[in-house]
């Protein structure tokens, strides 16, 4: 079962955008009358100025402030994937003096400066620095500007692995804050306008003969193309072979599982108490022997996350929360998954869906949520190098290997309900939309996870015991 958990677990970025004009300061999130600043920011990001209803990790900081400016505030996106803080400092010199002090005490505190830029006009600057914390590699972006005899530096941070998704949301961020320029008060301007993030690493374009789960099946009148994916990666996998990235970009519709990138999906992601948390106040504590709730307890800690953001959550939404942590620990992450990439380059295809997300959050309320976390805890360790076989296999098309992978455990007795409900049954429901798309006249592209391809009861021994070819 321990290898079924790598891919089964859905996460998301809501990013929500403001436009400056015509908008009063008082409406921002933060707003700084004497300095002339106002920032805003996403609905998933919580900001706390007061140390007494802050976080604990944030209480020390905010607590022992030198000056009320420093910092002003810090604040993190609900899911904990990523930080901010802002911090004003009185300062007389100039700008390039300011960012070559900063730099200073970067270096000298053994951290790594990546990259300094500064905007076209001169007046702002961006560094780019990295370190660990607790022994996790971290990234960092902060954006500077002098005026006003204050030098102020918006700091976001995230998992390095992580990071180069974050930055277009930190850079919107930044680019939204307000300036004061004017005695008027009425008259305001982007501050970080300029700001530009140069550090994020292209994927070179090199050729990539790997095979991957990708099949063509041909329908009476049009061609449906299955892509199997893995829903964890990293920007190593991309580009796919010509043949692949030929087929998504001349298919105008694109079929998912489940389309995360909608505003009704990421409205229910986003509201994930109303699936993922235990009913009737019950907490954790309530539910799970002491062993176990300790073993989740020390897991948490190693990422930094006190268990009382945790205490309502379901176990297997703990156990999905863990394994992101861990995949993003060892760089993979969602973000990075195959349905992301297709997703990011869908432009005005149509989207559709072969299930609900309402479906697969009931598919985990009827499992065993206990067993599916302790088994989780039991493959963390091992999961690094698991998850590597399970990519060399799906680069290569090893259908016999990756059978073998995902369905460890099938000849146990108390699994089968497992196999059951999270493969076979989907599959066969997968498989008669699949057949519906290969009726119509326009072509498809269809991304699956690759565990539901394999086997005698997968999606492509289905079709092909239905009549079709499959290439």
């Amino acid at each position: 079962m321990k290898k079924l958990l790598l891919g089964i677990f859905i996460a998301f970025c809501l990013i929500t955008n403001v436009n400056a004009k015509g908008i009063s300061p008082k409406d921002f999130k933060f707003f700084d009358k004497e300095i002339g600043i106002a920032l805003n920011f996403p609905a998933e990001w919580e900001i706390y100025e007061d140390e007494k209803k802050a976080p604990d990790s944030f209480k020390e900081m905010l607590k022992n402030r030198t000056n009320k400016y420093n910092p002003t505030f810090l604040g993190m996106k609900k899911n904990q994937t990523a930080f901010v803080k802002l911090t004003i400092e009185r300062y007389q010199a100039s700008l390039e003096d300011y960012v070559e002090l900063f730099e200073t005490m970067l270096i000298t505190s053994n951290i790594t400066v990546t990259s300094t830029t500064y905007s076209i006009d001169k007046k702002s600057s961006t560094v780019i620095y990295q370190t660990k914390v607790n022994n996790l590699p971290i990234r960092f972006v902060d954006y500077i500007v002098v005026n006003n005899e204050y030098a102020l530096r918006l700091s976001f941070w995230t998992l390095e692995s992580v990071f180069d998704k974050q930055a277009k949301e930190f850079t919107e961020i930044a680019q939204k804050a307000l300036f004061l320029v004017k005695s008027d008060q009425k008259n305001w301007e982007p501050l970080w306008a300029n700001a530009k993030i140069s550090l994020k690493q292209e994927t070179p374009l090199v050729k990539n003969d790997n095979k991957y789960m990708f099949f063509t099946v041909k329908g009476n009148q049009n061609t449906v193309y299955i892509m199997g994916s893995v829903h964890v990666g990293s920007n190593s996998f991309y580009p796919f072979p010509e043949q692949i990235e030929s087929a998504f970009a001349n298919t105008p519709n694109l079929v998912l599982e489940v389309n995360t990138a909608s505003k009704e999906v990421s409205d229910k992601m986003n509201n994930i108490s109303s699936y993922g948390y235990l009913e009737d106040n019950k907490t954790l504590q309530d539910i799970l022997s002491k062993d176990l709730y300790q073993a989740v307890e020390t897991n948490f800690l190693n990422y930094g996350i006190p268990m009382d953001k945790m205490n309502r959550l379901k176990p297997w939404l703990i156990a999905n929360t863990l394994i992101s942590l861990k995949m993003m620990s060892l760089g993979y992450t969602t973000d990075n998954g195959t349905e992301n990439y297709f997703l990011e380059q869908a432009g005005d295809k149509t989207i559709f869906e072969l299930e609900s997300f309402e479906e697969q959050m009931n598919l985990f309320d009827s499992i065993d949520g206990n067993l599916f976390l302790s088994t989780t805890l039991l493959s963390l360790s091992s999961m690094g190098e698991e998850f590597e076989n399970l990519i060399t296999s799906w680069k290569n098309q090893d259908m016999k290997t990756l059978e073998a992978l995902t369905m460890e455990g099938i000849e146990n007795d108390d699994m089968q309900d497992y196999f059951d409900k999270f493969y076979f049954k989907r599959n066969l429901a997968m498989t008669e939309k699949i057949k519906g798309y290969l009726e119509q006249n326009d072509n498809y592209f269809i991304i699956i996870g690759a565990g539901h391809l394999v086997g005698a009861k997968g999606i492509l021994s289905l079709l092909n015991q239905a009549g079709y070819q499959i290439e």
